[in-house]
Parts: structure tokens; sequence; C-alpha cells
């Protein structure tokens, strides 16, 4: 089976001290068509670093501050049709002056792995201010 895709695009969230604006976590959120993949995560810096997303079959509620925030595959990605929301807590990659590359891939039934098909990014947190924290996209690709 092959992912379509306009699944497994990244979407960051982040949250972060009001005071001194430190960024506090770091979750990367995805959305997939089903929950059936052996394996879907992210390779982080090399191949050789995987990190899990881990599936959720409903909307995911996250407070911020600001108020109880529902992210879901409509209100991120902009599905009509369902799917299911995946993230990854990235929190501990956060460090000052450092960058993490975050390529996709998934696992098929039958243990072949794909990468890069959706979203490659570079993440990159200055001092850890929410002022100096930013994301480049390596490679994206149109929905099909």
């Amino acid at each position: 089976k092959e992912l379509p895709t306009r699944y497994l695009k990244q979407y960051p969230i982040y949250t972060y001290n009001r005071g001194d604006r430190i960024m506090r976590t770091l979750y990367v959120f995805t959305a997939l068509d089903d929950l059936c993949y052996d394996d879907l995560g992210s390779f982080i810096n090399e191949t050789t670093n995987r990190k899990r997303f881990y599936g959720i079959d409903k909307p995911l509620t996250i407070n911020h501050s600001s108020g109880p925030v529902t992210y879901s595959t409509e209100s991120c990605f902009g599905f009509e049709d369902g799917g299911y929301i995946a993230l990854i807590d990235f929190t501990p990659y956060l460090a000052a002056n450092t960058s993490v590359k975050t390529t996709p891939y998934y696992v098929t039934k039958d243990g072949i792995t794909v990468s890069g098909t959706a979203d490659i990014r570079i993440y990159s947190f200055g001092n850890l201010t929410i002022d100096e924290y930013t994301y480049t996209r390596i490679s994206s690709f149109d929905d099909d």
C-alpha cells in the first residue's frame, strides 16, 4: 500500500513561557489515512536515528495558556474526509543553537520503508526563544 503524498506533512506545535518566551515543548503532528502500518515516524538528522509517531484515532486537545485547542486532520491539514492524527514529541531535541532535520517515513506491512514522501524540514532553535525559532522546508510535494 502506498501512502498518498498529502499525508505525512508536518505541522509543528510548540509551547513557551510567556515571561521569557523560551520554548518548553515542540510536537510535530502529521495525518494518516489509517493506522495499518508496521511503523511510521521521522528520521532525525541521520537515517539511523528514528523517532516514532504515535497514532491517535480522535482529535487531540492541548491546553495552551490561552485555553484548550483541539487539533484534527481537518483543522491542521484541511482534510474533510477524516483520517488520523499522529504526533512526535521533539522536546528532547530542544537545545540552544541547534537544528533538527526531520524526514517522515513509513513501513508497509510487507516491510518496505518509504521516506521523503511528503515534507522534509529543518527546525532551528536559536537561543530557544520563540523569536528565534524557525523551520525550513527542504522538500515538499503537491497533494495527489
